[in-house]
């Protein structure tokens, strides 16, 4: 396979008859062989080729590689080098939320300067790792404080004590329209949360060939990502009461999300026996895994889980909240881009509404 245009595309098919979506299905050109590719090499020869394959997300694979690679050794990193690489996805997924923002809402941030926020914070923290240091105050001062000015715009806009479809700022606008133009929708329910592995995933994992490419449980699928992150939050519960729609409660946990760093539980993966180990990162779209089984220092097996493969499953919370919706027609399409762009596809996404 060809290390070229290896990300595929997620592919939307809608069917708007009788005043409502009466279909929709959901396909994806994403490879899902990518782990044959892996078949045979070392940790150092995977975590070379790793970036090639998985630009967008660099980092939070390299760290989720590195972790399973560890466990399957019965070998595990100190503290301060798990810090390190926590943070260092915790980055990437700054950069990427707030990205999303930004195209989402118009809100007044350069994506130019979160790419050289991006840059400059990943350049320290990787040297650290690479020369087994500790941050020093400074440095995490300078991160942490560059980032917070960076979100000035949007934290201006969130503080204020109106509510969101109220503010007048240019987010505040954004929201009251989608308050318009969708308030009368009703979507679907969303499917359970995906937050940390269990020993129902772990089990689906271990013995299903074909669970990369539709991961569920017992025909049941699971949400990764922001919302399910944020959606037990006190901001969202407060506008619940408030009677937000759950589009404008996607967006707001999305916004809020790029404005405070997530935090995360202390998991790093799970050891099955010696030489088979699953790692994991909380990569920007929700729980990224990275499933391998290795023997004599070589890869055997390789299997990887990323969150799109959660969320834009044929039957995932992207066809959940949007099958059997009323929506007039001239507003179909612009449902459709709006939830998906809240569940944020890892790769480009093409939409084709059909009208019978």
């Amino acid at each position: 396979m060809s290390l070229v245009n290896l990300a595929g595309a997620i592919h939307i098919d809608v069917t708007h008859q009788a005043g409502k979506i009466s279909t929709i299905g959901i396909r994806s050109s994403r490879p899902q062989q990518i782990g044959k590719m892996l078949i045979g090499r070392s940790a150092g020869e995977v975590a070379a080729v790793l970036p090639a394959l998985f630009s967008l997300c660099s980092d939070a694979h390299r760290v989720a590689s590195i972790r399973a690679f560890e466990l399957a050794q019965v070998a595990s990193a100190d503290h301060q080098t798990e810090a390190l690489r926590t943070l260092l996805v915790d980055i990437e997924a700054a950069r990427e939320r707030l990205l999303r923002v930004i195209s989402l809402t118009g809100v007044g941030i350069s994506p130019a300067e979160v790419m050289r926020w991006q840059q400059t914070a990943r350049q320290h923290v990787w040297r650290a790792i690479e020369h087994d240091n500790a941050l020093t105050s400074e440095q995490k001062e300078q991160i942490f404080n560059d980032y917070t000015d960076l979100v000035i715009p949007l934290s201006i806009e969130m503080a204020s004590d109106q509510c969101p479809w109220e503010s007048p700022g240019v987010v505040g606008k954004f929201i009251a329209t989608i308050a318009k133009q969708f308030g009368e929708v009703t979507l679907g329910n969303a499917p359970r949360p995906l937050l940390q592995l269990d020993d129902e995933l772990l089990n689906s994992l271990s013995i299903n060939d074909n669970f990369t490419q539709a991961p569920e449980f017992v025909h049941q699928c699971r949400e990764a990502g922001v919302w399910p992150q944020m959606c037990n939050s006190s901001s969202v519960a407060a506008l619940q009461a408030q009677g937000a729609h759950p589009l404008i409660l996607r967006i707001m946990s999305l916004l809020h999300a790029a404005i405070d760093w997530p935090t995360h539980n202390n998991q790093i993966g799970h050891q099955f026996v010696e030489g088979a180990a699953v790692g994991l990162a909380h990569a920007s779209r929700g729980l990224l895994l990275h499933h391998l089984v290795q023997d004599e220092g070589q890869v055997v097996q390789y299997r990887v889980v990323s969150p799109t493969e959660w969320n834009f499953h044929p039957h995932g919370v992207v066809s959940q909240l949007l099958s059997g919706v009323v929506v007039a027609a001239d507003k179909v399409q612009a449902l459709v881009e709006l939830v998906v762009a809240c569940v944020d596809p890892c790769v480009h996404s093409e939409i084709e509404i059909n009208y019978a």
